[in-house]
Order: structure tokens, then C-alpha cells, then sequence
């Protein structure tokens, strides 16, 4: 597998006609999607295993809703 820097990366993608960089651009993002499920499908797999080992505790969607908040509302802060 060939590697290169990001800055090689963003100086060979600038000398790509508009098309190629669309197609370029359309590619990354179907990439970056698929990283993302199989991020989550490996979170909720561990989540489950983790719930029925008894490491996690059940609670009431409300609950967590109401934490997540909390959290957000001291990030923004």
C-alpha cells in the first residue's frame, strides 16, 4: 500500500479537473459513512455484551435523555 502525507494528498486532488473532484469528494464521504456504521455497529455489539455480562445497568430512556442533556449543557458552557 502506497502512503501519502495530507498535504500530497490535497496538492494532487487540486490538480484533478471539477468532475474528478466531485467524484473524489462523493467517494470520501460514502468512505467515511461506512467508518461511521461499523463505529457504531462495534459500540452496540459491546454495549450488549457488556448489558447482558452485567456490567451495564438498565435505565429508563428519560433518564439518559435528561443526563445527556446535563453533559451538553456543561460542554457549551
Amino acid at each position: 500500500m502506497v502512503t501519502a502525507t495530507l498535504h500530497e494528498v490535497m496538492r494532487l486532488a487540486a490538480g484533478l479537473p471539477t468532475d474528478e473532484k466531485e467524484v473524489l469528494i462523493e467517494a470520501l464521504k460514502r468512505q467515511r459513512a461506512e467508518q461511521w456504521r461499523k463505529e457504531v455497529a462495534r459500540d452496540a455489539r459491546k454495549a450488549i455484551k457488556d448489558l447482558r455480562a452485567g456490567k451495564l445497568k438498565p435505565e429508563k430512556a428519560e433518564h439518559l435523555v435528561a443526563r445527556l442533556r446535563e453533559e451538553w449543557a456543561r460542554d457549551d458552557a
